[in-house]
């Protein structure tokens, strides 16, 4: 598929043992590897995993991933701002708005946020 591709064995340090958003060590001593533990193909019970229990609408069988998901996100932090692909551009970081609930008279609080994502 892709002639010019090769294998290339890298030495590296990888510990997967780190939760969250973790620096997991570094291939080749160049690249540094993160690991997030919140994405879908971190754990088999995620979103799209296999449920168990009840409160489910559908039987706990169609909740079961039948594939194995795997995949990496890549990206690359240069020494300047503009050598990034995608720039995420809040410009009202947040508004809080508390209000009442017209049907409990509990208190509500509304977050409000407006960002701009730009590509370079």
């Amino acid at each position: 598929m892709l002639p010019e591709f090769q294998w290339v064995p890298v030495s590296g340090n990888v510990n997967t043992q780190p939760v969250g958003v973790a620096k997991v060590g570094s291939l080749g001593g160049r690249f540094n590897v993160y690991r997030d533990t919140r994405t879908e193909a971190q754990y088999e019970a995620g979103f799209g995993g296999n449920f168990q229990g009840s409160a489910y609408p559908a039987p706990a069988s169609a909740y079961t991933r039948t594939t194995r998901l795997e995949y990496a996100l890549l990206g690359y932090k240069g020494p300047e701002f503009y050598d990034t692909g995608i720039i995420y551009c809040p410009y009202i970081p947040v508004m809080v708005q508390r209000t009442i609930g017209p049907n409990d008279f509990a208190p509500r609080v509304g977050l409000l946020t407006r960002y701009g994502v730009v590509d370079n």
